[in-house]
């Protein structure tokens, strides 16, 4: 593998680790904000800052090529080619979404769980959660815990289809 490629991939992984960390940590916020609050400058801030996320995950996914170039990353090295003994660049993307699926499982789990809980409890209690939790959750978060099932699933599914996700990053550029 040359570091080009290396750094190519480095780049790729990054903007799926930022677009998996945004689309289950900040956008949340922004769109939980959106909806407490009805002041415009509000919706602005969390349109803004989804399409913030959106360029910053289309530019280093799409457009790795080019910030290895701009950022000359490759140059000034002793050798062109990094020597991985058996291991390749598809191993490399692999191992990464393993790694990134299980964060974004451990992440999301706890909070999971816990809502699930305040959820149930606010069922089958008739105060619900007022004497418990009242000052962290207040009511229970339906929104919170979609959030965070979601993030469990997607999590999951980056753990079963690894093999499809590096073959789409892999997938060669025209």
């Amino acid at each position: 593998m040359t570091k080009r490629d290396f750094f190519k991939i480095i780049i790729k992984l990054l903007g799926l680790y930022f677009a998996v960390s945004a689309v289950f940590s900040d956008i949340p916020t922004y769109l939980s904000y959106f909806t407490q609050s009805s002041h415009p400058a509000v919706f602005l801030w969390a349109i803004g800052t989804i399409l913030v996320v959106i360029l910053i995950f289309i530019a280093l996914v799409f457009l790795s090529d080019k910030i290895v170039t701009l950022l000359r990353l490759d140059k000034g090295f002793d050798e062109d080619r990094i020597q991985f003994e058996n291991f390749n660049e598809a191993n490399l993307v692999k191992l990464a979404i393993l790694i990134l699926g299980g964060i974004l499982w451990i992440d999301t789990f706890p909070g999971f769980i816990t809502d699930c809980f305040l959820v149930f409890k606010e069922q089958v209690t008739p105060k619900g959660t007022e004497d418990v939790i009242s000052v962290k959750y207040g009511l229970s978060d339906y929104f919170r815990m979609a959030v965070s099932g979601i993030g469990l699933l997607m999590g999951y599914l980056m753990f079963t289809n690894y093999k499809k996700i590096t073959g789409w990053l892999l997938r060669k550029e025209q």
